[in-house]
């Protein structure tokens, strides 16, 4: 037998001697998961435990330990377990953002519960249901989800099942509108739950409750209710509950525009969902922290915090989110004149395809599309937004929102002269909002009336408005329609000749404008009370989680036991997988070798040295070197900080490298913040000087454009310079390909004199670059002669291209 068959028959046996291994250990695992799951039959409640105390601090960890619970439950016969692990996997599912996944999880848990003829399964598979579609802004779907729960329910002892249901059917029915229908609903889940503790479903009701006041346009009166219910979760220790109420109490503060108090309350529910790792309702928070630097015209800090938000909702594919974002977005851009921009962003948000049933939105949406046809002079679309905004506000039943777009459409026929128009629109804002809380929507229809009267010279309405505004925003420290009114009455009196009255509404004028610019001083402002609570939160979650590690360590030494004891089965088996492993790896060391090289080295350098197992050094008469020097001026010495810089320093180099090999230049090295490449070596090309040059502006133009969308701020400096080196391997065993001679220490003087984002050159470079190109696009300015170390006077000149006229 010749050599070739005895490897074939060799390679054969071992094929035939690793899938009976391979095989074997497989099916041994299968038998040891088995019987593992089975042992764990009791650890059911346990994964359960885990699982909630991991749901926003780990969520893979928690949804490994449902998993975990599920199999179990299935293998060892338990059903109603199995069902019960389903609908935790659901909320983990909803609580990610994963509805579609969700969906198919609750179908599943819903036909084993008819099987189990469970009303209790039956009940919380529907009400599951129900929450994915609220979700997907479904609600008249969710409502119908809701109400076949409830009726399952109904024929079991689970009264605080049937509670929750309640609260749900309250919610969704005020998100289509229909208040009357929400309260009752609240209110039956409340008088269930007069006969247990305080609990979480009690402080969720009594949220809830505040939540349909703020509907109903009676924000004191929702105070009420959000106090109460943060009271309550405060005793209990629920601090997820605590986040959404300081959400809650942001939203009624800035309705009744107390900004400070919103802002502080906006910014506690961030730092509490940050510490509880809820990246959606964290970006929520910035969403509405986001409008209050619009409102005072913060327009850097604005758009900041809506990527930051945007970029939150994009990681976690929340539509819903999405959809807000491009909302706000809008809202920026028209406040800084861009409405065309606006307008895309409307239109985004018409296209994600998931706003439904949401009135509120679609009312502020259409509203928003109506000002800017109004401003773009597309007046016929723009009126007919605002009726569509209308048509929406009043399905919603909201006071609030109908009045906010009748004032919006008023001042539409406002600034087109229409006064008759504008005065029956305002008016309809007025007999809306004047028996609500809405006194801010309310001060501005009669503002909107005063104007009106202004320019028809009607004397006692401009009184009577002034009158009635002033009283009215004294009230709510509305120092800007203040301001403004008493503008009014200086312009009037002014025209009426009465100079000294009209010179003290001019004064007061001043003083109220100057308190309005000064409101917005609390936006720079640290709560240390609230940074205080934090640290005591972040203390009691890292003990609970100290708690659940132990825990999780002894289940841990368990299964290594089990390891332990399946490795001696398959030693042997082992060993002919490493002969035949042994084999390939010897057939496949060549080519590996070869990927390392060409990962290291230039092309040309690792087939030489492939070839010839050495590379000479070599002279190299017509060569350009580039150094690049990179900084950063806002780095801190936080270690996360650090790491992330490093990674997008990485990027960067990486990105330079890119930029090299596409105008023909070679990487030489990286040493800490410093790049060097060169143009004609180690083969030599047309052009060096021009394709340096090239990639040298490449590099500088891809820096100012990273830094356009990054928070972190990148600088760089270059030096060129032409001339004669010599290139070649340095070492035996750890192999660099390096260049020397004086023209890369010239090189590198060039960029130790250059500025930040220029690109500095030597007069060598200059001559050999004219002398390669003729064009005239690249500008050469010169900065004089310095004195460089061993060089004596040297010229220097700036390279830029020239702008095109």
């Amino acid at each position: 037998m010749n050599s070739n068959n005895l490897k074939r028959v060799v390679i054969t046996v071992l094929f035939v001697i690793v899938t009976i291994a391979s095989f074997s250990i497989k099916t041994l695992e299968k038998m040891q998961e088995k019987l593992s799951l089975i042992s764990d039959r009791d650890q059911i409640p346990r994964y359960f435990a885990l699982s909630d105390s991991t749901i926003y601090s780990n969520w893979d960890q928690s949804l490994n330990y449902i998993n975990k619970a599920i199999n179990v439950a299935k293998i060892s016969g338990q059903k109603n377990n199995e069902v019960r692990a389903l609908h935790k996997k659901i909320e983990l599912l909803i609580i990610d953002n994963k509805l579609v996944a969700a969906e198919e999880i609750a179908l599943k848990a819903l036909k084993l519960s008819l099987k189990l003829d469970d009303n209790l399964f039956i009940g919380l598979s529907y009400y599951e249901k129900g929450e994915i579609f609220y979700q997907l802004n479904k609600f008249s779907e969710s409502i119908d989800a809701f109400e076949n729960s409830l009726t399952f329910l109904r024929e079991t002892d689970s009264q605080q099942d049937i509670a929750k249901v309640l609260i749900a059917l309250s919610i969704s029915n005020n998100k289509i509108g229909k208040l009357e229908e929400a309260f009752n609903f609240i209110y039956d889940a409340l008088q269930i739950l007069t006969n247990f503790e305080e609990n979480s479903l009690t402080s969720k009701s009594f949220l809830i409750m505040s939540c349909l006041f703020v509907s109903a346009n009676k924000y004191e009166r929702s105070l009420i209710f959000s106090k109460r219910a943060l009271d309550i979760s405060i005793q209990i220790k629920d601090y997820e509950l605590k986040e959404l109420i300081y959400y809650n109490l942001g939203i009624q503060y800035s309705l009744l525009k107390k900004s400070e108090k919103a802002f502080q309350y906006f910014s506690s529910s961030i730092k509490f969902a940050n510490q509880l790792h809820n990246k959606r309702n964290e970006a929520n928070s910035i969403l509405q922290i986001c409008r209050f630097y619009l409102e005072y015209n913060q327009f850097d800090k604005c758009i900041q915090n809506l990527q930051n938000a945007l970029s939150i909702y994009t990681l976690i594919n929340d539509k819903i989110g999405i959809l807000k974002s491009y909302l706000v977005l809008s809202e920026y851009y028209f406040a800084i004149g861009k409405y065309n921009i606006s307008m895309e962003y409307c239109q985004l948000a018409f296209d994600t395809n998931v706003i439904n049933e949401d009135y509120q939105f679609l009312s502020s949406l259409h509203n928003m599309i109506a000002k800017n046809n109004q401003c773009l002079g597309l007046l016929d679309k723009s009126e007919e937004h605002y009726q569509m905004a209308i048509s929406y506000a009043n399905k919603k039943k909201s006071s609030k929102m109908q009045g906010l777009t009748y004032n919006n459409y008023a001042n539409f026929y406002f600034k087109q002269n229409k006064y008759i128009k504008a005065i029956e629109f305002y008016q309809k804002a007025v007999d809306l909002t004047i028996n609500t809380d809405s006194k801010f929507i309310l001060i501005d229809a009669y503002y909107g009336l005063l104007q009106v009267y202004q320019q028809l010279r009607d004397c006692n309405n401009i009184l009577s408005y002034a009158d009635k505004i002033l009283e009215l925003a004294e009230l709510n420290d509305d120092f800007l329609n203040i301001s403004n009114t008493y503008l009014i009455l200086y312009e009037f009196y002014d025209d009426e000749k009465n100079i000294d009255v009209a010179y003290s509404y001019y004064q007061k004028y001043l003083t109220f404008k100057e308190k309005h610019e000064s409101k917005f001083h609390f936006l720079k402002l640290s709560n240390t009370m609230i940074e205080h609570q934090i640290v005591q939160l972040k203390n009691e979650l890292q003990q609970i989680d100290s708690s659940k590690q132990n825990e999780s360590n002894q289940l841990e030494k368990k299964k290594k036991t089990l390891k332990i004891v399946s490795l001696s089965s398959i030693f042997i088996l082992s060993i002919a997988y490493i002969i035949s492993y042994l084999y390939y790896k010897k057939r496949n060391a060549h080519a590996k070798v070869q990927n390392i090289l060409h990962s290291l080295l230039p092309d040309e350098i690792t087939l030489e040295l492939l070839n010839n197992g050495k590379n000479p050094p070599e002279n190299f008469k017509n060569a350009c070197v580039c150094f690049i020097q990179v900084s950063n001026t806002n780095i801190n010495d936080s270690n996360s900080v650090i790491i992330e810089y490093l990674s997008e320093l990485n990027q960067i180099f990486e990105k330079f490298r890119e930029i090299s090999i596409e105008y023909g230049c070679t990487h030489i090295k990286t040493t800490g913040l410093r790049y060097l490449m060169v143009s004609g070596v180690p083969k030599e090309n047309e052009n060096p000087n021009e394709r340096a040059l090239e990639a040298s502006l490449a590099i500088r133009d891809y820096v100012i454009k990273k830094n356009k969308n990054s928070k972190t701020k990148w600088e760089i400096k270059i030096g060129l310079h032409s001339g004669s080196l010599i290139a070649g391997l340095i070492g035996e065993k750890k192999f660099i390909y390096d260049i020397f001679g004086d023209s890369v220490n010239t090189a590198s003087r060039m960029e130790n004199f250059s500025e930040m984002m220029k690109i500095n050159v030597s007069e060598d470079f200059i001559e050999t670059y004219k002398h390669e190109n003729s064009s005239d696009c690249i500008k050469f300015t010169n900065r004089g002669l310095f004195e460089v170390k061993g060089k004596n006077l040297m010229r220097m000149y700036y390279a830029e291209r020239r702008e095109v006229t």
